[in-house]
């Protein structure tokens, strides 16, 4: 028996596209219709591409995509043709009609091909992250301690240090001794772990620079550490200096 192929999508597929009458360049329309052809061309069976074309269609068709371009891509795509490569391209900002002035009194000189940038999507404007974000309170300095031998382990982490700590606990179950001095250490002797009840963020601090500046005196004013280097370098005038007036990170 021969397999059958057809292009799969998930339950929660939605069937959105790029609208047509978006304010998008016209050449951001084709390959939405091009990439969709393609792919159907591409992973269907002889006895299911006719049917996966036509559901192509008529889901583009509720994206406002005129049927006759639609058809007249997909003939394109199935005969295959020969890319024509053109000497020079460049690629412009989208301001409407005035961007296809532009290039077409270029291209009356130049032999050029255009790509074009859109600008900015409301969703960038009203919304700056769409995933959930560390509060800059959870950014800072954290101590480990080992639970038998004291010693410490000084880092820093701009994200939640509870997270940080299980990335730590699961470097030392993978023995990633090459990249983790907590992992090293803990290989070392097998016999201890680290004790959570003595390892928190020692210092509150969301700026970067001043993060890692901190993380590096802090591990200079550890006597018995974990650590395999101090951190960022720091002239030992200025370290002499400061770390006294650290917070201490018992």
């Amino acid at each position: 028996m021969v397999p059958s192929f057809t292009v799969y999508r998930k339950p929660t597929h939605s069937d959105r596209y790029l609208n047509y009458h978006s304010f998008h360049t016209h050449s951001h329309n084709i390959p939405v219709i091009d990439s969709l052809v393609t792919r159907a061309l591409s992973v269907c069976s002889k006895n299911n591409l006719e049917t996966e074309l036509n559901y192509i269609i008529s889901k583009l068709i509720l994206n406002d995509y005129p049927k006759h371009l639609i058809q007249k891509r997909i003939k394109i795509l199935k005969e295959k043709p020969q890319k024509i490569e053109e000497e020079t391209r460049l690629v412009l900002p989208y301001m409407g009609n005035l961007t296809y002035q532009i290039a077409r009194t270029i291209k009356s000189k130049i032999p050029t091909s255009f790509g074009y940038l859109t600008g900015r999507k409301i969703s960038e404007i009203l919304v700056k992250n769409h995933k959930d974000t560390i509060k800059k309170s959870e950014c800072g300095i954290y101590k480990l301690t080992c639970n038998e031998c004291n010693a410490c382990y000084i880092g820093e982490t701009k994200r939640d240090f509870k997270t940080r700590l299980k990335e730590h606990e699961a470097d030392i179950r993978h023995n990633r001794i090459l990249t983790s001095a907590v992992a090293l250490h803990y290989t070392e002797f097998p016999d201890r772990s680290i004790n959570k009840n003595k390892s928190s963020l020692i210092e509150l601090e969301a700026r970067n620079f001043q993060r890692k500046y901190k993380e590096s005196l802090y591990i200079r004013s550890i006597p018995k550490k974990m650590n395999l280097d101090n951190g960022i370098q720091i002239h030992d005038n200025w370290s002499s200096l400061i770390i006294p007036l650290l917070k201490s990170p018992k």
